[in-house]
């Protein structure tokens, strides 16, 4: 009993010390059990902030290509075929966004070239074939602007005159005179001998041999 009235008697007389002490186990309890915590938090709620703004870069990242894909994937190479009044016929290699009116540019076409039947604003094909006429030329539409999947193969030594016909402007008339000189000369040795052939002139044949075979 007299022990506790000491302690009593002791915390009274210096209850200031007691304060003190006091306000130092909590501060000592808050650095170790609070203050841990809540810098976790802050962590956590940094990683999360990154993470948004990482989510939000990549998003738009993914806008941006998903703009561009579209066009990128649908500008693919293509082979295109010119012939006709240019300077350097040839095969040419192109894009589907390219025009006629840039593959002409490439093969350069002639100061004769006579260019208001063919559309210089088509886009280009793979396969494309482009017969560019001379003035005064006259020449099917069907051998200006068309993909040579499409295009007419007609083997003049053993097709008939109805076969014949569907080369580019070739009537009944000029179909029965290759038929009859066929039949009276023998098969053609080269698509050159169908100047032989009455009403066939040297822009005829020139502009019939993308469609004519032999074999």
């Amino acid at each position: 009993m007299n022990n506790v009235i000491k302690i009593k008697d002791w915390i009274r007389n210096n209850y200031h010390f007691v304060l003190i002490g006091v306000i130092l186990l909590f501060v000592v309890f808050k650095f170790l059990f609070i203050e841990p915590d809540s810098e976790q938090m802050n962590m956590e709620d940094r990683s999360i902030h990154r993470e948004t703004i990482e989510t939000s870069i990549e998003n738009k990242d993914k806008q941006e290509l998903a703009k561009s894909s579209p066009e990128e994937k649908a500008n693919k190479n293509v082979i295109v075929d010119v012939k006709g009044a240019v300077n350097f016929p040839n095969t040419y290699n192109m894009k589907t966004s390219d025009r006629v009116d840039d593959v002409l540019k490439k093969a350069q076409i002639k100061g004769n070239a006579d260019i208001t039947k063919i559309n210089l604003s088509e886009k280009l094909k793979d396969q494309m074939y482009i017969y560019v006429p001379s003035q005064g030329e006259h020449v099917s539409s069907t051998m200006l602007n068309q993909p040579t999947e499409n295009k007419i193969e007609v083997n003049i030594n053993t097709g008939d005159k109805a076969e014949i016909e569907k080369l580019p402007d070739i009537g009944p008339n000029k179909a029965e005179a290759i038929v009859q000189y066929r039949e009276t000369k023998g098969e053609f040795k080269t698509i050159e001998d169908l100047k032989k052939v009455k009403g066939f002139g040297e822009k005829t044949v020139e502009s019939l041999k993308e469609y004519i075979v032999l074999d």
